[in-house]
């Protein structure tokens, strides 16, 4: 079958960004995903948000196990110092989760097959910097690796979007994410 430039050039493109955690510290299967479909400009409240996961075959499915839901998604706000916390008030019909987040998630479980696709409307917010967090636990005891995405973003006046982009969940220097480095409390 003769390839066209176009379809050689999208695989291309599908590798290159396409990674995988190499680490130890999270050598576990599958990944997550987290996407606001909205953009600069766009009224915020409604725009879809997608989230899920793809091959993670680890997340625990015990229902009594502390990790049970295995993943969560939550939204957290700038406070007047800049730092990001608790909504207030929290959104009607979320409620807590094991993110940071506190009152202001979704919490979520993950199926055995490891892959789930979901999506929700983005809750109607009042102008203000916010992140939204989609984390899940793919080991099977406490105080183990979690993995999670962030998005950022600022909801101007007007109620748009006026920024959006990835979350930093470390310390930003000089305008690059700088991760901590993963402590393994399970043994040398």
């Amino acid at each position: 079958m003769k390839k066209t430039f176009g379809s050689a050039f999208a695989l291309i493109m599908v590798d290159l960004f396409t990674v995988a955690p190499t680490s130890p510290a999270t050598a576990y299967p599958g990944g997550i995903h987290l996407h606001i479909a909205g953009k600069v400009g766009q009224k915020a409240v409604g725009s879809t948000v997608i989230f899920g996961a793809e091959g993670l075959t680890e997340a625990p499915q015990d229902p009594t196990s502390i990790l049970t839901p295995n993943a969560c998604l939550w939204l957290v706000q700038a406070n007047k110092y800049g730092e990001f916390d608790q909504l207030q008030p929290a959104i009607s019909g979320w409620g807590p989760c094991a993110g940071p987040g506190g009152e202001s998630g979704k919490t979520i479980q993950i199926p055995a097959s490891g892959s789930l696709a979901d999506q929700i409307p983005l809750p109607d917010l009042p102008a203000g910097k916010y992140q939204m967090w989609f984390g899940a636990w793919p080991a099977t005891t406490v105080g183990t690796d979690s993995i999670s995405l962030g998005v950022a973003f600022t909801i101007g006046a007007d109620g748009t979007f006026t920024a959006i982009g990835p979350a930093c969940d470390g310390e930003r220097v000089d305008g690059r994410c700088m991760q901590p480095i993963p402590f393994n409390t399970t043994g040398m």
